[in-house]
């Protein structure tokens, strides 16, 4: 671009040379009178190409319209009753992607920007806005499907051109808000900007990561857009990113070395970065910016002129304009006939020509509008001729490069079918691997289900064989108690047996024993012992009658009767003594206190039988203080043997 300045500046100055006119020189462009004519012709903006934009011109609604990028051959192209907004023409400039939301939701539409035919490229139920077109066919978009905005692509030209359907492919999906997506450019293709909660990210899709860009700070930049040449100036190295930050007027730009950042111009007299912008983008040549300001007007300049740039206002027509995109005439033609703008476009009207025409517009009388053509029609022509052999230089090489970007996309685009392939071979060894680890755990619980069967099956023969034990331990038990019940039976039918047979032997004793009694007491002159006797003595050693007697009455005469091998019990003393028998107990050779009976510390109970027992000791009030006694002195010395 630097060489055809040059060569257009030593073409001019010889031509004026020729004539002897170079004093008089006047230049008019667009009413914006320019003091200087090297700055003026070389760092004016370059209007090639056609800008699509989203107005309010009819009051209503916003609607896009195409224009050249002069502003000239002005119509709409959309026409419905919603809104279309963020246009984003694709790298050859016969179509355009932009959001719109017809349908209640915003959705992203691609059209064919000469035939006005369109489709939709997403169809979800949430939002989808801010679509910009890559190098290739992808278009990035931000999309709330997830709750909060992230940025996604889809492909132009995929099935959705045919009616069909393809799934969001994601860029980003976090908790923050991605938005404003931007695709780098030339070199710089794989890579795409946004931004992310007020700072700038990238992220570059060769090498599959992100990274926060030097032009972030303080969480204030919006709406990035990638620099579309090598340098933006001589001393940046690498890429830049051109963007705005929020709430504040102007332009700022930073290279990707994080080295250089700062306003993108400055001037003498009208300081752009005051103007507050909304939406920019680059024309066709990397110099020249088109933005569109607060006030809903698009104006262009270019950035290399330092000292005082050139900032004309390409509207033209009524209505507030939101946003705005520049691209190159598309495949149908176009205004403006290429870069240097020689032949095409003639037939527009309003339409600016090329170079050439515009140089001619620059020299007094160079229209043939009026006064004449002072310069030498031979100059001109071969001037023209010059021009037209770099015009088709410049063409040749802009074929060159897009043949080689064409190669370059295809190999993109072979690439992306060979991962796209070695994908699916992933995903489907993937598959068979999933099947196969599916049919082996299968199998596996198959077999630890039939263990678990035969584990069971042999537990419940375990259990049965436990519970027919048990029945014939139980019957057994059973058994064994019948037997012992049997024995317990037996033993004491023996025992009765046995006492029986005592108490029969015991009775022919008594028998015996009165017998011998008898026949004793016969020998000493009396007919028995006891009352039926008549003799003196009795059947109880000796008792008296009386003693006998009462005896009977009170305990019987089977009871009586055993005194003569036993003594009797101390309850059978107490009944016999209740009862008046008086006696008994010395008969039986018992000792009973009498009245005058004392003992160390009192007189017992009248008539209590000596029998020497516990009992009797502890009714005798000496014997009870004797224990006493003992018991203190035992404990007194137990307590002196611990103490010790």
């Amino acid at each position: 671009m630097i060489k055809n300045k040059l060569f257009l500046l030593a073409l001019l100055v010889v031509v004026f040379v020729s004539t002897g006119n170079l004093n008089s020189l006047s230049v008019k462009a667009n009413d914006d009178k320019l003091t200087n004519f090297e700055p003026a012709f070389l760092n004016r903006p370059n209007y090639d190409g056609r800008i699509v934009f989203s107005s309010n011109a009819r009051g209503n609604n916003y609607n896009l319209y195409v224009a050249d990028a002069g502003g000239g051959d002005l119509h709409e192209i959309t026409h419905e009753p919603g809104d279309e907004i963020n246009p984003s023409i694709s790298p050859d400039g016969n179509f355009v992607a932009y959001a719109q939301n017809n349908e209640g939701d915003w959705n992203i539409t691609v059209m064919e920007i000469d035939t006005e035919n369109r489709w939709n490229l997403t169809h979800s139920p949430h939002n989808e806005t801010n679509p910009d077109w890559s190098d290739w066919d992808r278009i990035a978009y931000q999309s709330d499907k997830y709750g909060n905005w992230d940025i996604m692509w889809k492909d132009a030209f995929g099935p959705e051109w045919d009616g069909g359907t393809s799934p969001d492919m994601e860029i980003t999906n976090s908790p923050q808000n991605e938005t404003n997506p931007a695709w780098g450019r030339y070199n710089y293709a794989s890579m795409i900007a946004y931004v992310r909660d007020g700072d700038i990210w990238a992220f570059d899709d060769n090498m599959g990561q992100e990274f926060r860009t030097p032009a972030s700070g303080g969480g204030e930049q919006v709406m990035p857009l990638w620099y579309p040449g090598d340098d933006i100036f001589p001393n940046s190295r690498g890429p830049a990113l051109i963007y705005k930050e929020k709430n504040k007027p102007g332009l700022m730009w930073s290279g990707l070395d994080g080295g250089n950042r700062g306003p993108l111009l400055k001037t003498k007299d009208q300081n752009p970065r005051n103007i507050p912008v909304i939406s920019a983008s680059f024309g066709l040549s990397p110099e020249t910016i088109g933005f569109v300001t607060k006030k809903g007007e698009i104006m262009a300049f270019n950035f290399y002129d330092r000292d005082n740039p050139s900032m004309i206002d390409v509207r033209e027509h009524r209505g507030r304009i939101k946003d705005m995109d520049w691209g190159p005439w598309g495949s149908h033609g176009g205004h403006g006939g290429g870069f240097m703008g020689m032949g095409g476009g003639g037939n527009r009207n309003g339409g600016g020509g090329g170079m050439m025409d515009r140089m001619r517009d620059m020299v007094p009388g160079g229209n043939n509008r009026g006064g004449g053509n002072n310069m030498d029609n031979r100059m001109m022509d071969e001037g023209r001729k010059m021009m037209q052999e770099q015009e088709e230089m410049q063409r040749r090489m802009m074929e060159e490069q897009r043949k080689m970007e064409e190669e370059q996309r295809q190999r993109e685009r072979e690439r992306e079918e060979e991962d796209r392939r070695r994908r699916d071979e992933e995903n489907e060894r993937r598959r068979q691997e999933d099947e196969q680890r599916f049919k082996m755990e299968e199998e596996r619980r198959a077999l630890e289900l039939k263990a678990e069967q035969d584990r069971l099956s042999i537990e419940e023969e375990r259990r049965m064989r436990e519970l027919d034990q048990r029945r014939e331990e139980m019957e057994m038990e059973r058994q064994m108690r019948e037997e012992e019940l049997r024995l317990e039976e037996q033993r004491r039918e023996m025992e009765r047996e046995a006492e029986q047979e005592r108490m029969e032997q015991q009775a022919r004793m008594m028998e015996e024993q009165r017998r011998m009694m008898r026949e004793e007491a016969a020998a000493r002159g009396g007919t028995g012992p006891g009352p039926e006797g008549g003799g003196p003595d009795f059947y109880v050693r000796g008792a008296s009658e009386e003693q006998y007697n009462c005896m009977v009455k009170t305990l019987g005469p089977p009871v009586v009767e055993q005194f003569n091998f036993r003594d009797p019990r101390p309850d059978e003393y107490e009944r016999l003594h209740n009862n008046g028998c008086e006696g008994v107990p010395e008969l039986f050779g018992q000792e009973v206190y009498g009245e005058d009976d004392r003992g160390f510390f009192g007189k017992p109970k009248t008539g209590s039988l000596k029998t020497g027992g516990p009992g009797e000791m502890m009714q005798d009030p000496t014997m009870l203080a004797m224990a006493g006694l003992v018991v203190t002195v035992g404990a007194t010395l137990l307590q002196m043997a611990r103490g010790k």
